[in-house]
């Protein structure tokens, strides 16, 4: 199975967690049933998780490795509740930034393309590059390590060809960890007002 499949199922493992412990009062082991019978039920001779990588495409390392470890947060081990809001208000923060970088020049709103320096031969790559690095750096921070690892993680298997794509963009950023991260601020804004 390939690091893009895996998404896939990331996706549906971190769905079905989210709703059945927001509307059901299940156990646990309950919840791992069920992402386990969802990810290998048949629709139409394909488990339903490639139905949606064939919907959404793969997601980025980012966003794969922030799932993973929200299911490992659930499933597994917890992890102090103020660093985790902290390091996601902060991580939330910096995929906007990356997406309002990359998005707006990318529709034609702008005279530069940011996403051609995502790839290895351009020259602006190693702008795109040093950035990440700086981030990570910015994150390492009591609390935060989780996000330091991430961003280093990504970097190293874009440099590895772990996924299909040849763009380090695509292993920093994707639409469904944008949105999610402007769902979060949003609803965290509302909460403090």
């Amino acid at each position: 199975m390939s690091i893009g499949i895996a998404s896939s199922y990331l996706l549906i493992a971190a769905i079905i967690t989210l709703l059945m412990d927001k509307f059901a009062t299940t156990s646990k082991i309950r919840s791992l049933l069920l992402i386990t019978f969802a990810c290998l039920l048949p629709i139409f001779d394909m488990p339903a998780p490639l139905y949606i990588r064939g919907a959404i495409g793969d997601l980025s390392l980012v966003s794969q490795c922030i799932l993973a470890a929200y299911l490992l947060n659930y499933y597994v081990v917890d992890i102090s509740h103020l660093a985790k809001t902290i390091a996601k208000k902060q991580f939330a923060v910096y995929v906007l930034m990356l997406a309002l970088a990359l998005y707006p020049a990318s529709l034609g709103l702008s005279l530069i393309d940011p996403y051609e320096a995502g790839y290895a031969s351009s020259d602006w790559h190693f702008v795109l590059f040093s950035a990440a690095c700086a981030a990570a750096i910015f994150f390492y921070r009591p609390g935060s390590q989780l996000f330091t690892f991430i961003m280093l993680a990504s970097t190293t298997l874009f440099w590895l060809n772990a996924l299909e794509s040849t763009n380090y963009w695509d292993y920093l950023l994707d639409p469904v960890i944008t949105i999610l991260a402007l769902g979060y601020l949003v609803v965290r804004l509302i909460k403090n007002k």
